[in-house]
């Protein structure tokens, strides 16, 4: 089974100065390289909006989804809006301004969370330890923000997930790995810690300096993450574009 991941789109309205990027542009060029993979779902981890949500800018955003006819799955990022994504795109997960779910790839659970305010409301973490205690293993997560230090000091210390350990507390609990998928980030990275492997995906619109304490752009190359899900195996790969 193959799964697509991308993440960081930040549409703008048509004809918006979006820093000199034509991030729709960038988006249906990716579009049209995934619609020629085997793709069995298209997961994306948020900060689908440019700055901040708008519906109209949702709407254009399903209308080009629905078009290449991959099964899609979608969570809120930092520049989203929980309510009107499953308004816009017909979810009927949203709980409490939240949007979080459980869905099985195959024989692989996957568990998607809510952290575009930088943490998880107490509701979402007593769902997401339920969840936890039904599995056994050929776990993935996919989320907004990582939720180890990454090595990359301007998102750590000025846009992390502010819940790091009570999220590693939880899941260190566990006999097995979980493999964690976010983005947020704007690089390209993976990291470990205890049973949590993470990996960071590269946004569709820029990407940053990995090694600075201040924002700086690296460069403007885009990419999307191809995930391999065999019976007890999974390998990823960033592709870029």
């Amino acid at each position: 089974m193959y799964l697509i991941q991308i993440t960081d789109l930040h549409i703008g309205f048509e004809n918006e100065d979006t820093n000199g990027v034509d991030v729709r542009n960038n988006f249906i060029r990716t579009l049209n390289a995934i619609s020629k993979e085997q793709v069995d779902a298209l997961i994306i981890t948020g900060d689908l909006c440019y700055r901040q949500p708008e519906k109209e800018i949702y709407k254009w955003i399903k209308i080009q989804l629905d078009a290449i006819n991959i099964p899609y799955y979608l969570i809120s990022g930092n520049h989203d809006n929980a309510i009107w994504m499953c308004e816009i795109f017909g979810l009927n997960d949203q709980t409490n301004e939240e949007l979080f779910y459980h869905k099985k790839f195959e024989n692989w659970d996957a568990l998607f969370l809510d952290t575009s305010p930088a943490i998880m409301s107490d509701q979402q973490y007593h769902w997401f330890e339920k969840e936890l205690n039904k599995l056994d293993s050929n776990a993935i997560i996919f989320m907004h923000h990582p939720p180890i230090k990454m090595e990359v000091p301007f998102m750590d210390s000025k846009h992390c997930f502010k819940q790091q350990k009570k999220f590693q507390d939880l899941l260190s609990n566990y006999p097995f790995a979980f493999e964690i998928f976010c983005g947020h980030y704007h690089v390209d990275k993976s990291n470990r810690l205890q049973n949590l492997n993470v990996t960071v995906v590269p946004s569709l619109y820029i990407q940053i300096k990995d090694d600075q304490e201040n924002y700086e752009v690296d460069h403007y190359r885009i990419g999307y993450n191809k995930i391999q899900l065999e019976s007890d195996v999974l390998i990823s790969e960033i592709i870029y574009l």
